[in-house]
């Protein structure tokens, strides 16, 4: 405890060095010279005090205020970027606010005080995250080891990749870098290329059709073409089925998962590895409902993973295509511009493909993929708690300073802070060491049979 307590001391203190970096982020909005920016009266909700109320609990006032998502939540070099900006911009607006906020608040209790500290600088990002590192998989599963005289022969599956390409109205919209529907189509052919030659691969379109208007919904909802039929990769022709269609309407995509499963049903998981991946700017437009199309292509035998990338998708459209790749078993990530299309797709889902060599356990390359997932995840909750302890913290001095608070008061809040902290750390970091030891031992068990199965092939 005195040691992790140190640590976030110490990297407080590198903040401070570097006190003459830039801001990560513009200010969101700078206070007037009078502004108080919550009720003088004390009708707020009470602080959470349990693990549940604190993991639930909306935003503070200030924070959302003066805080944008990407500071809050900023890793890596964005570590010390924060604590810049917490130093140089943060920190003078609670010296102003401060007093003029708390200048009728002397009788104010301990408890009502922290009360009120969190109402204006809690962080509200938790629930955005908690479920997800609840939730997550390693992903890993134990290959098939056949036996018998003619195993050697029988162990990979044939392999059908089906890419699902939304050519909605919106995707002629422009990104960083180019117009979204070229920008998919360049990263999708790169990705195509890259698939072992003996792969199948389909492409369809969707929302190609008609315009984005009432009369033409229906047209443009009905038709979802396979521009490239399943078989394997060949340049020219998979050239010319890319520049066929354009972006155009509506957004059938829940038509288009099933036309995926329709396809995929004459290939059972038994003998095959059936993966369908999305590329798409937008959630359903044509009333159909895409999380039970995905559900269905784990229901059946065919059982195809979903995998949807979210270019430029705005926050309500990510939740929801979210929930049709978690239905579909696969990953969602969402991306804004033409480097980050490029680069998930052609290094994030290329490892996907060669985990389908079936008779290997995962690579070290694979392992730590899986892991950085994890503790990325993990980030997206402990950095917002050590963010908040951040703020707190620096409130309570600056209100003692302004003889404000008492010395008492002051040591029963630093110590309620903390404590209500280590709450929230203990148990992020419980379930993501939960979740490592239960990946570090599936790895093993698999690299163990699968070293055991090889074992007894070594002098055929």
């Amino acid at each position: 405890m005195k040691l992790r307590i140190s640590v976030l001391n110490l990297v407080i203190c590198a903040g401070f060095l570097i006190s003459g970096c830039s801001s990560p982020t513009d200010m969101k909005n700078k206070p007037n010279e009078s502004e108080i920016t919550a009720p003088i009266d004390n009708s707020i909700p009470s602080a959470p005090r349990t693990l549940d109320e604190m993991i639930h609990q909306k935003s503070g006032l200030w924070t959302d205020k003066y805080i944008d998502k990407e500071t809050e939540l900023g890793r890596g070099i964005n570590v010390l970027g924060y604590l810049g900006f917490h130093q140089n911009e943060f920190t003078p607006i609670l010296k102003e606010e401060l007093p003029k906020y708390f200048k009728d608040k002397a009788e104010l209790t301990t408890d009502e005080l922290y009360d009120h500290l969190v109402y204006l600088l809690g962080s509200g990002k938790y629930i955005d995250y908690y479920e997800d590192l609840q939730n997550w998989q390693h992903g890993f599963t134990m290959p098939a080891l056949p036996t018998g005289p003619n195993a050697t022969e029988t162990v990979e599956k044939s392999m059908n990749v089906i890419l699902l390409l939304d050519a909605s109205g919106s995707m002629k919209a422009e990104v960083p870098g180019g117009v979204k529907m070229e920008l998919a189509k360049e990263a999708v052919h790169s990705f195509a290329k890259q698939l072992k030659p003996e792969a199948n691969v389909a492409l369809f379109a969707y929302g190609h059709v008609g315009a984005g208007t009432d009369q033409d919904k229906t047209k443009s909802c009905g038709t979802i073409e396979d521009v490239y039929s399943l078989q394997p990769y060949d340049e020219n022709t998979f050239t010319a089925s890319l520049n066929s269609f354009q972006a155009s309407g509506w957004t059938p995509l829940a038509g288009a998962i099933e036309k995926a499963h329709d396809l995929l049903k004459a290939y059972p998981e038994n003998e095959n590895v059936n993966i369908v991946y999305i590329v798409s700017d937008g959630v359903e437009t044509c009333d159909g409902n895409p999380i039970d199309a995905a559900k269905l292509l784990q229901a059946s035998n065919i059982q195809a993973k979903v995998n949807i990338i979210g270019f430029d998708v705005d926050d309500k459209g990510q939740a929801e295509l979210k929930k049709v790749a978690d239905a579909g078993n696969g990953d969602f990530v969402t991306v804004q511009n033409k480097d980050e299309l490029e680069t998930y797709i052609t290094k994030k889902w290329k490892p996907t493909i060669g985990q389908l060599v079936f008779i290997n356990g995962p690579s070290g390359r694979e392992y730590l993929d899986v892991l950085e997932s994890l503790f990325r995840l993990k980030d997206l909750l402990t950095y917002p708690a050590e963010r908040e302890k951040m703020r707190i913290d620096s409130a309570i001095s600056i209100l003692h300073q302004e003889e404000l608070i008492s010395v008492d008061q002051k040591t029963q809040l630093l110590t309620l802070t903390n404590d209500m902290y280590e709450v929230k750390h203990e148990n992020f970091s419980s379930i993501y060491e939960t979740k490592k030891n239960e990946t570090d031992l599936a790895a093993d068990e698999i690299k163990t049979k699968v070293d055991e199965w090889k074992e007894q092939f070594k002098d055929q």
